[in-house]
Parts: C-alpha cells; sequence; structure tokens
C-alpha cells in the first residue's frame, strides 16, 4: 500500500478552503501530507452555496469542531445566526383553494404515546373534526414564531432537547474565515487565472500546468470548482445527469441592512418562483429563486430591487443535477460541482460536509480500489437523491409538479403516508422523519387512516394528554429569553 502525500485542491470559496481546512485537521495525526489549494477566480460566485447566505442544517454546527471553530467565532467572521425553521408561506396545498402557512421547523412534533407516532394522535383529531394543526405540539415552531431561542439541551429527559438549530451565515465571509486558518495551519494557496490537467495513460490526472507556466503535481486532486466542475466534467468527460421535473434555474439576490426579531427563516411562493428570507446577525438576506421559463431575469432583478433599503444585488444561473460518478480515478468533487439542488430547504454546505465526512472515512492509498470509489459513488449518489426527493415533495404537493414526474422512491413515500400515515425512510435520508412529516401535513398530504391501536384507547385520557403536551411547550416558549442574534462589533479572532 502506498499512501497519497500530495492533496491538490482546486477551486475557490467555501468548497476548496473547507476541504482544504478538514482534510488537513482530519490528516494531522497520519504526518506526511502536503495540501495545496490552485484557487481560481470566482466571478462572485461560491463554490457550494448557491446564494450569498446559506442556511446550514444543524449538522455543520458538529462539523466546525472538526474544523477547529466554534460558533461564536463564526458569528464573529461570517455574522452566522441561528435559526430554528422555516416559514412556508403561499404555496397551494393538497387541499382545495387553500395556501400554507407553516413552520418546518428542526425539531419533534409531539412525543409517541403509547407506542403511537404522534402524527397518528393528529390524524385521530382530524377525523374527530378536532383542531390537528401540528405547530402546537412542535417547540421549535412555537418558539420560531414567538421570537424566543434557548440553546437546546442534551438531556433527553428535557422538553428542551426536542428540538435544534441550525446556522444562517454569510457565505463568502465564511469561506475567507476558513481560508485564513488553512493558510496558518501551513496549506499552500497558489493563485491560478486558468489551469491545464495533464492525464496519465489510466486516465488519472497526474498535474496541473498553471496559466502562468507553473505546474504543480498530486496524488490525489479534489475539485471545488463550483457548478462548472472544471476537472471533473472537463478534463475528465463526468457527464451531469439532471432532475427531472426541477427547472428553477436562476437566482437574484440582495441584502438588506436590518436586525432579524425571529430565529425564524421564510420562503414565500410567487409566480415563477419563491423568495427565501435568511437573517444574518444584523441583515438580512434575500433571494429569489426562479424558473427563467415563467419569470424572466429582469422582471426577477426589479422585484428585488424595489425592496426598501436593498443594495450588494448579484445574480446567477444554474443547472440542477448530479455527476453519475463524483468520485474518478485520482479525483473527487464536491460542493457544488458534485451536484446542485435549488435551496429549497437544501443546503449547499450540509452537502459539502456530507462529501468530505465520507471522504475522510473512505480516504484511500495510491492504489484508489474500484470497490472504494464505487462505494463512495453510491453513497453520495443516494444522499443526492434523498434531498431531491425533499424539493420534489415540495413542487408535488403543491401542484408545481406532475406526479408522473415523481421519482419511485418519493412516489411510494407519498402513497405510503397518504394510505395509513407511514414515513418510509430510505437510506442516507438527510431529513428525519418529523421534518417529512411536518412538510407533508403543512402542504395538505393528510392520512386517510390512523394507527388502528388508537382506537383501543381512552379517548378523554388521550384527549387530556395532549391538551398536556400543548400546555407545557406554551409554558416552555413563554419562559425563553427573547431572540437575540449576535451583532460582533469586530470580526472575531480566527486561530489555527
Amino acid at each position: 500500500m502506498t499512501p497519497i502525500s500530495r492533496i491538490v485542491v482546486v477551486g475557490h470559496g467555501t468548497a476548496a478552503f473547507v476541504s482544504a481546512l478538514a482534510l488537513s485537521r482530519a490528516l494531522e495525526g497520519a504526518g506526511g501530507y502536503q495540501i495545496a489549494v490552485v484557487e481560481t477566480p470566482s466571478w462572485g460566485e461560491d463554490s457550494a452555496c448557491l446564494a450569498p447566505a446559506e442556511a446550514s442544517l444543524p449538522p455543520l454546527r458538529a462539523f466546525l469542531a472538526l474544523l477547529g471553530l466554534t460558533e461564536g467565532q463564526v458569528a464573529g467572521f461570517a455574522e452566522a445566526a441561528p435559526y430554528l425553521g422555516s416559514l412556508m408561506a403561499g404555496w397551494p396545498t393538497q387541499a382545495k383553494g387553500a395556501s400554507a402557512d407553516f413552520v418546518l421547523a428542526q425539531g419533534e412534533t409531539g412525543a409517541a404515546l403509547n407506542t403511537v407516532a404522534f402524527h397518528h394522535y393528529l390524524t385521530w383529531l382530524r377525523q374527530r373534526r378536532r383542531e390537528a394543526g401540528f405547530e402546537a405540539y412542535n417547540l421549535a415552531a412555537q418558539a420560531a414564531r414567538a421570537g424566543r431561542f434557548q440553546t437546546p439541551t442534551q438531556d433527553s429527559r428535557s422538553i428542551l432537547s426536542t428540538y435544534t438549530y441550525g446556522l444562517n451565515l454569510n457565505a463568502a465571509a465564511f469561506a475567507e474565515g476558513v481560508k485564513a486558518m488553512a493558510l496558518a495551519r501551513g496549506v499552500r494557496i497558489i493563485a491560478a487565472a486558468g489551469f491545464a490537467a495533464e492525464l496519465t495513460d489510466q486516465g488519472h490526472i497526474a498535474a496541473l500546468a498553471l496559466s502562468d507556466g507553473g505546474r504543480i503535481a498530486g496524488d490525489l486532486f479534489i475539485d471545488a470548482t463550483g457548478t462548472e466542475a472544471r476537472l471533473m466534467r472537463a478534463a475528465l468527460g463526468a457527464p451531469l445527469g439532471p432532475v427531472a421535473g426541477l427547472t428553477a434555474a436562476g437566482l437574484v439576490s440582495v441584502r438588506v441592512e436590518r436586525p432579524t426579531a425571529r430565529p425564524l427563516n421564510r420562503c414565500d411562493e410567487l409566480p415563477g418562483g419563491y423568495l427565501i428570507t435568511l437573517g444574518l446577525g444584523a441583515a438580512q438576506v434575500l433571494s429569489l429563486v426562479y424558473d427563467p421559463d415563467q419569470l424572466d431575469e429582469t422582471a426577477a432583478v426589479a422585484t428585488l430591487e424595489a425592496v426598501p433599503g436593498a443594495h450588494s444585488l448579484s445574480r446567477r444561473r444554474f443547472q440542477q443535477g448530479r455527476l453519475a460518478q463524483a468520485w474518478r480515478g485520482n479525483c473527487i468533487a464536491v460542493g457544488a460541482a458534485a451536484g446542485v439542488l435549488e435551496p429549497l430547504g437544501v443546503s449547499g454546505l450540509h452537502g459539502l460536509q456530507a462529501d468530505l465526512t465520507r471522504l475522510i472515512g473512505l480516504f484511500p492509498d495510491r492504489s484508489f480500489h474500484a470497490s472504494l470509489i464505487g462505494e463512495y459513488n453510491r453513497l453520495t449518489a443516494e444522499a443526492f437523491d434523498r434531498q431531491r426527493d425533499f424539493v420534489l415533495a415540495a413542487y408535488g404537493l403543491s401542484g408545481r409538479l406532475e406526479a408522473a414526474l415523481w421519482p419511485a422512491e418519493l412516489a411510494r413515500k407519498i402513497e405510503q403516508f397518504k394510505s395509513r400515515g407511514r414515513v418510509v425512510m430510505l437510506d442516507a435520508e438527510t431529513f428525519n422523519e418529523s421534518q417529512w412529516i411536518n412538510l407533508f401535513l403543512g402542504l395538505g398530504l393528510a392520512p386517510e387512516r390512523y394507527d388502528p391501536m388508537i382506537d383501543g384507547l381512552d379517548a378523554t385520557q388521550i384527549e387530556g394528554r395532549l391538551r398536556a403536551i400543548k400546555a407545557r411547550i406554551a409554558e416552555t416558549v413563554a419562559a425563553m429569553p427573547p431572540f437575540r442574534a449576535a451583532v460582533p462589533s469586530s470580526p472575531a479572532a480566527v486561530r489555527a
């Protein structure tokens, strides 16, 4: 076995510098690794996040520890602010003439009673013509709407353990902070306007010939060039597989200098697209995601320019899909180079984190064994497809996508929930059962049946226990302090 010694990361932004820093720290004890970043021009676009601000999912907070960062530091240099969920507003639902107004929360709804999953009791209530909204039983949703926030506990006996939170952050600022840490750890950064890949007879990358005449050889190459995937697609010819039914391919963003009053993001349905509002430390970033066939870029720009105080307008076009193989030979695509999905509940940073965690767990030697590569590609494809299903579910249940275009896995998941309230959880799911249930219920997909075990229970006792859960959540929210996003007076120091 011949170990890898030279790792070359090619690209810019979060995917490039998070990759370099994560590998530097993960391989620290192994010794003998040289990591270099060939920094390519970004043209104002990030290599993992489609918009200037990103709503990262809760697992990123644990990943920060691998990078050697604390949440306080990220708040200091990347304007990070916590959020408990996203308000889905105005989306058409399965109920004729109705529109959505629900929080897709980062927390559990209710609790299993007598071994019966809680959402079955909501169906039971609905069929008894009682109020059956799920938010009243979800602590994160209630706190988010009330503008209150408290760090959750790990004590499973406490109701404060039933939720978690994600972080909104400034993508470009986050990348710059991580870049500084990578430099401090000895990662070599080489600016290059362009490059050409030199291939071996086996189709591996031997080196990169840089546009200024330089040359850098490597054993393992990481493609972090964003949606262009300049190594995997251009140099190695890896095809991009599109996602049937996903047509949104344009994004326009603006920044507004105003504080956020609640730990709650928004996703407003609009003709031809939807508007995402994320709160940073002392500002908000609004991003209009649109289908160019329904709304042209001029109209999208005009919509955001009309927002009072809007500035720093940016625009971006993208193609949704994933590489059939994110790893070929000695090259691995990460971030948007591996796959792109519109930001409808999906986080580009989460995809990047998952790619790197997978790579560290399956780190190769110079033999690049086919079984190792195959396993990495299988896991990467499954993770992407499960996130794809979540986006397609939002489109499908709101009437934007015909059922004929639903992937088989999603069609089964929807049919099982509609027919008997069962949530089919597959391998490599990003979103947990509670989030799937909230999406389904919020968009009006009501189960036709509940668990028959409920009929053997005392109805009066059930109603009493449900009232008690609602009351406890309301009391807990009332006792939480008002939400205050940290607003540092100066950027925090970044330490390696």
